[in-house]
């Protein structure tokens, strides 16, 4: 599907670089939301209490990245994480979840930055402040630290998934006659090899017909992105799709597509339909 989302953007190297910039001013951002101290996104506090936190544990993970390859060097699963990290940062569209597989390395970068900020703040001190009870104990216990900073925002993390069990993405599964539209997408009769669908991960997932989706976008990359025809018959012919899928709900693939469709209904034939979905076949003559 990312090869579908290319040949509609045209990954040109001024326009990764301008992704890449883009991208890495958003990461910390997209950190706060699994990074989240306050879950509430409508409250200025969400933006005042985690983007600082996630600010922080950006430094923390450079930092301790820095020390660990110092130390025992470079290893393949750094290597791993770098080029994961880069192919995420050049993709036009950056999504958090996109990040998880790159969680428990960035935890032991973390707890290395912990570790070594903890040393450097001991080392701070006077001798005489360092034999103190109070700082011995403190030092004795320097273990826990990592723990007792990380454990807020993982349980944050847990309480905020575990309490919102239906996320944005699986509300689709919600929708009537979804079952019935897969059915029909893998009925042979019908001969879809590709499709345009507003849940194109969905999609693939559960009929294993590759999918892509189309909206409009005002101001994408210097320039307006408006779907009309010659566009959206060009994607079909490069990225071989067969048929338009548009739902009953008004997304931002039926708002980009159906006036088009609607002003050229002899290039799309309505081959099925339910009270949810149609299906049309896109024709080239």
């Amino acid at each position: 599907m990312i090869g579908f989302y290319l040949d509609q953007a045209g990954p040109r190297p001024i326009r990764l670089l301008f992704w890449l910039t883009g991208n890495l001013r958003s990461f910390p951002v997209q950190l706060t939301k699994y990074l989240s101290l306050y879950p509430n996104p409508d409250s200025i506090l969400h933006s005042l209490i985690n983007i600082p936190v996630a600010l922080t544990f950006t430094a923390l993970t450079a930092l301790g990245a820095i020390s660990l390859f110092r130390q025992r060097g470079i290893r393949y699963w750094d290597v791993y994480a770098a080029i994961y990290l880069v192919t995420v940062l050049v993709y036009s569209l950056l999504k958090a979840r996109y990040l998880i597989p790159l969680v428990p390395l960035l935890s032991i970068y973390t707890f290395q930055g912990i570790r070594v900020t903890s040393i450097s703040t001991y080392a701070w001190f006077s001798a005489p402040v360092r034999k103190k009870p109070l700082f011995r104990l403190l030092f004795q216990y320097r273990y826990l630290y990592p723990v007792l900073i990380c454990a807020p925002l993982f349980l944050a993390y847990w309480t905020a998934y575990t309490f919102r069990p239906v996320t944005t993405g699986a509300n689709i599964f919600k929708q009537p006659d979804l079952q019935d539209l897969f059915q029909a997408v893998q009925d042979p009769a019908y001969g879809i090899q590709a499709a345009i669908f507003h849940h194109p991960r969905v999609l693939s997932l559960m009929t294993g017909v590759p999918a892509t989706t189309c909206f409009n976008a005002e101001k994408y990359w210097q320039q307006d992105v408006i779907w009309d025809l010659p566009k959206l018959l060009d994607l079909s012919v490069r990225s071989k799709i067969s048929h338009v899928i548009l739902d009953r709900e008004q997304s931002a693939t039926w708002q980009a597509l159906y006036p088009v469709m609607a002003a050229h209904p002899q290039h799309f034939e309505r081959i099925y339909s339910n009270s949810g979905y149609d299906i049309y076949r896109i024709l080239h003559d």
